[in-house]
């Protein structure tokens, strides 16, 4: 007797096949049904703003006098080449007051004859102008007052002696710069300041124009270079470490004219930066009167005089002190600070201060030949 199970066995397997093929096929096919296709579109880019790259300042007129107004436009240019007027989210200013002031809306108002310099911040961009108030036909001269080895004469005073201008004058700032303004044509000018020859100028201005004076001490400077030794004594009302009180050091003066330069030695010293030696400090001599001065800058942590007291300490002295010469004593106040820093890294922004002492009556002793010696405290 036949058998057909084996045959049997391969239409159900075929018959199996097809059946988890159909399956499949369903399970793709029925969750697109009755649902319509979305097309693809194309992508949209977010927009990015356009940056500012440039500011500009102008101004509605020419001022030419006092008590004229002109009105300042600020313009903010940008990345996309726009333009857009930012004149009343500005923040203006001006250098000189004396000049010209500037309101917080924009506003120029003419002082006095002169020039200054305007400007403008808006974002992260600043512009400036430079403004003048000068009569039409009139100009701007300008330039420095010194004495021999360019030392600078501050206070020294330019003076117009004739013509339309006679009578305005102009006082050259601390590092003798002058500005006379609103002048024009042939005209004599006087410089002078107390302690030295007037100087006599014939110019004729016909444009904007510089002129540089020096002036002669009317008494030559006396002689103080040499050895000497120095002692820095703290004002009484100071609270110091007590090796901050006193210090003293051997001291040459090499003089030039009347300009002297004063090394200080006997101690261990540290440079502040390039030029700042740390043992190192200025001066002048007007007749027989010397001036001393010792750089101090606390924000920069700059100072001419700089002492390591130990590994991590130094003492800083400086400010400025007036002394008569001729004498084996030169004894004076020093208008100034000492201050006490910690610090394991010399200079240091980040230094910790000890102790400072500002004051008007810490001492300056300098004493020709020999070596440093302690001084009593003046009362």
């Amino acid at each position: 007797m036949k058998t057909h199970e084996p045959r049997r066995l391969v239409s159900i397997t075929h018959a199996v096949k097809a059946l988890l093929v159909v399956t499949a096929l369903q399970m793709v096919l029925l969750p697109a049904c009755g649902k319509k296709s979305t097309p693809m579109g194309p992508s949209t880019a977010t927009a990015v703003s356009p940056s500012l790259v440039a500011l500009t300042i102008t101004a509605s007129n020419t001022l030419t006098g006092p008590g004229q107004t002109a009105q300042l436009t600020a313009t903010a240019a940008f990345s996309d080449n726009t333009t857009k007027d930012v004149t009343s989210v500005t923040r203006w200013g001006g250098g000189d007051p004396k000049v010209a002031t500037v309101s917080a809306a924009g506003l120029m108002a003419a002082v006095d004859y002169g020039e200054m310099t305007i400007f403008a911040n808006y974002l992260s961009r600043s512009a400036t102008m430079l403004v003048s108030v000068l009569p039409p036909g009139t100009f701007v001269l300008s330039g420095r007052i010194t004495e021999p080895i360019n030392l600078s004469v501050g206070g020294a005073t330019v003076q117009a002696m004739d013509g339309p201008y006679a009578g305005r004058s102009q006082t050259a700032d601390a590092y003798g710069n002058y500005k006379l303004s609103g002048i024009a044509g042939s005209l004599t000018l006087r410089v002078g300041k107390d302690g030295y020859l007037p100087s006599t100028q014939v110019i004729n201005v016909v444009s904007r124009q510089k002129l540089d004076v020096e002036l002669q001490p009317a008494t030559a400077p006396a002689a103080v270079a040499g050895d000497y030794s120095l002692t820095v004594t703290a004002s009484a009302s100071c609270q110091l470490p007590d090796e901050a009180r006193n210090r003293m050091y051997s001291a040459e003066i090499v003089q030039q004219g009347a300009g002297i330069t004063v090394t200080l030695g006997g101690a261990n010293f540290a440079s502040s930066g390039p030029g700042a030696p740390g043992n190192r400090f200025t001066g002048r001599v007007v007749g027989n009167v010397v001036n001393f001065v010792l750089g101090y800058d606390d924000y920069y942590g700059i100072y001419d005089v700089v002492e390591r007291l130990a590994p991590t300490t130094y003492l800083t002295f400086g400010g400025s002190a007036t002394e008569q010469a001729g004498q084996t004593t030169m004894s004076a106040s020093l208008v100034g600070t000492v201050a006490v820093f910690e610090t394991s890294n010399w200079p240091d922004y980040n230094r910790k201060t000890v102790a400072a002492c500002t004051a008007n009556d810490h001492l300056l002793t300098l004493t020709r030949g020999g070596s440093p010696t302690s001084v009593t405290r003046r009362r």
